[in-house]
């Protein structure tokens, strides 16, 4: 990496790094408003664009240190910048992460605590971005809460950004210079680079913004173009210490007047990054131009008052901080915290975060021995992650003796004890029976039977897994059509409906292969198969496609000519039905109204093709997710067991109303998964419902037995 010294003193190296009050402070106004978003504080929906703030510092300050250092000494010190970066960002990370997993052992769930355990692992090891985005694309992980260690994907992106930029700059200005002068000379073909890579990030950004805003969100590439602005005015020092005065202060104005109006204007309906991203970077990057001449006015005076310098001091910790304390303090209370409660929680954190940047960022960053042994320093890299490592061990062993005693706890339960009169009664049918003894369980407050069939961390994943294409999906009007069951079969049955219909087909499937039927589903999640108009928000209003779907769906069930049709509807749609106008969502009376109206309207559609009609009841919805209920620390059988609705009775009332009259036969379902007027969430060690709304795959099979003899299939 070394170069040879060149005589030559024609090029002068890039201007050294001064300390500018107007950057600090902008580090503290970043922070900020980050904060104040994250706390729910009105009009600064948008303050996440203090993030971008951060990038386009971060990349001009590191970039103009280490182009100084390669156009003043002809190298760049790889050891020395890893060694820098570790003693920067390390401490106080490994503490807050530390603090946060053992936090969130002893208060919330262990299914969380798993989660989190795992969060901070990928953001340990500096891939947060990575896996927060792959969560954040899954659609059965939208009841998932947010991670305390979410906003640690942004130090991720930096961090990976930093493993190319280093070794790109080494490469570009030194590999193979001739001398000082050789390697300044290089400095323009690195901006043209720098140039061009950052308007292909950017590009990038736009295109996968508009096409997974997830994705965009979290990614590296979406997001370098940012700190390579930051990077670009590193490159241009020179030119951007010329700016007059005057000048400086308008551009300061005006790009701080970018940054407050993205922080104002924007929220969370804003596709970001992408081409909005653009707002708040050229704002920092206006005023970091505003103020390179060193002679501060304007906006530049504004942002090197004492306090925000002050906040930028701990703008690191205290970004560290807010997050996990404003996550953990909601979840200690059980419910969303209101603005002051947040606002005394940012104060604590800001507390924190004092402590921190004096008790453990200084004292290693400024460190003698550190400073002078680079490579040992170094070894920070793998001592905190395995500080990490051992924590999460810790975690692990926690949760499992947890569980270890409710499993004891409910192995020691005498259902003798139950009295007479609360005794569920039992009946020839196994199903019903396992969930009967769940309730008595549930009676008696007996502990949950761990170990349970399913691992809770994973209970989202435990449904029919089949072709996404085999489903249409909310801007489809039509899919794939892939039979399942008994492929040699010339019976068929169709199910036919949304994911409340899909969630038993598992069963079906097994019911096709043994009765020799064919199972065809015809599904499209988030639409009933019921011929009303519904309106839903993510679809901008009436939900068009949905309609289109039905059309399409019942086109299919005519050309397939099924023996069987089984249908299958979530019920809570009746809530968003709308008029005939597409406009005037119905209220509650004219909605059960339309719905009974409508199944039997439905019904008499599919009696043309066939008179074996099932139309399969709804089941419960839950209160909480069942994943958060079967693992609190205090949780029995009595508090994860839910009342069976009384507007889940209504519903199904009324869809049977709808089938008065015709041949089709309903399928009351919550015998299946309730007894007495109520439903448990885990039934003889297995986890009933994998959300909300839908029964995991586990449990259908299950109860496949019970379900088809209800459907009574033709022989």
């Amino acid at each position: 990496m070394r170069m040879p010294s060149g005589a030559g003193t024609a090029r002068p190296p890039l201007p050294q790094l001064v300390e500018r009050a107007d950057i600090q402070g902008l580090r503290g106004l970043a922070v900020l408003l980050v904060v104040l978003d994250h706390a729910g504080v009105p009009g600064l929906a948008g303050g996440y664009v203090g993030v971008d703030v951060f990038f386009v510092l971060s990349g001009y300050l590191i970039s103009s240190i280490l182009l100084r250092e390669a156009t003043v000494t002809g190298r760049v010190s790889l050891v020395g910048f890893y060694a820098k970066r570790a003693r920067r960002i390390l401490p106080a990370a490994t503490v807050v992460l530390v603090t946060t997993a053992v936090a969130a052992t002893l208060i919330v769930s262990f299914v969380r605590a798993e989660l989190i355990r795992k969060d901070v692992l990928w953001s340990a090891f500096f891939a947060a971005n990575i896996h927060f985005g792959d969560q954040g694309t899954d659609y059965f992980s939208a009841d998932l809460p947010p991670s305390p260690v979410q906003h640690f994907w942004s130090l991720a992106v930096e961090e990976q950004f930093y493993l190319v930029w280093p070794v790109l700059l080494i490469l570009v200005l030194t590999l193979g210079a001739g001398g000082l002068q050789s390697v300044r000379r290089r400095v323009p073909v690195l901006t043209a680079i720098v140039a061009a890579l950052c308007l292909a990030s950017l590009a990038w950004s736009i295109h996968l913004t508009s096409d997974a805003p997830v994705s965009a969100y979290f990614s590296t590439f979406a997001r370098g173009w940012e700190l390579g602005v930051g990077a670009l005015l590193a490159l241009f020092g020179h030119a951007l210490t010329r700016v007059h005065r005057r000048v400086g202060a308008a551009l300061g104005w005006i790009g701080l007047g970018a940054i407050v109006a993205a922080a104002v204007g924007y929220d969370a309906r804003t596709a970001f990054p992408g081409w909005t991203a653009l707002l708040p970077v050229l704002g920092t990057a206006l005023v970091l131009v505003a103020g390179a001449s060193g002679a501060p006015a304007g906006a530049a005076r504004v942002l090197g008052v004492r306090p925000l310098r002050g906040l930028g001091d701990v703008s690191y910790s205290l970004y560290l901080w807010h997050w996990p304390m404003l996550v953990l303090a909601a979840a200690y209370a059980g419910h969303r915290l209101s603005l002051v409660e947040s606002l005394v929680v940012v104060a604590v954190a800001l507390a924190a975060a004092v402590a921190t940047y004096h008790a453990v960022e200084n004292p290693v960053r400024h460190a003698r021995l550190l400073r002078l042994r680079p490579r040992r320093t170094l070894l920070l890299w793998p001592a905190a992650a395995g500080v990490v490592l051992a924590c999460s061990v810790w975690t692990t062993a926690q949760i499992q003796q947890e569980q270890e005693a409710a499993a004891a706890g409910y192995r020691d339960v005498d259902l003798s004890l139950v009295p007479a009169s609360e005794r569920v009664p039992r009946t020839t049918s196994v199903a019903h029976n396992s969930v009967a003894e769940a309730l008595d369980r549930a009676t008696l407050d007996s502990p949950l039977p761990f170990p349970l069939a399913q691992d809770l961390t994973a209970i989202a994943d435990d449904r029919w897994d089949g072709d996404r294409r085999c489903a249409a999906q909310p801007d489809d009007s039509s899919s794939a059509i892939c039979p399942v069951g008994d492929p040699s079969a010339t019976r068929s049955i169709v199910l036919l409906g949304d994911s409340h219909a899909n969630m038993w087909l598992p069963a079906l499937d097994r019911i096709g292969q043994r009765a020799g039927f064919q199972v065809v589903p015809i599904i499209k999640f988030g639409c009933s198969p019921v011929d009303i108009a519904i309106h839903d928000r993510d679809m901008g209003g009436f939900y068009r496609q949905c309609d289109e779907w039905r059309d399409w769906a019942l086109d299919q069930v005519r050309a397939l000519d099924p023996t069987v049709v089984v249908v299958g509807s979530a019920t809570q749609t009746v809530y968003s039905f709308l008029a005939e106008d597409h406009e005037t969502v119905l209220d509650e009376a004219a909605a059960m109204d339309a719905w009974q109206d409508g199944v039997g309207r439905l019904v008499g559609e599919l009696a043309t093709v066939t008179d074996e009609v099932r139309f399969l009841g709804d089941t419960v919805v839950l209160p909480d997710s069942p994943a958060e209920c079967l693992s609190k620390h205090d949780a029995t059988m009595a508090s994860c067991t839910v009342p069976l609705s009384q507007s889940t009775q209504d519903i199904n009332d009324r869809t049977e109303l709808g089938l008065r009259g015709t041949a089709a036969r309903f399928i009351r379902t919550t015998r299946l998964v309730c007894a007495d007027l109520r439903c448990p969430m885990a039934v003889d060690g297995t986890v009933v419902f994998q959300d909300r709304q839908h029964i995991t795959e586990t449990y259908a099979l299950t109860v496949t037995d019970a379900l088809q003899r209800r459907l009574d299939l033709p022989s």
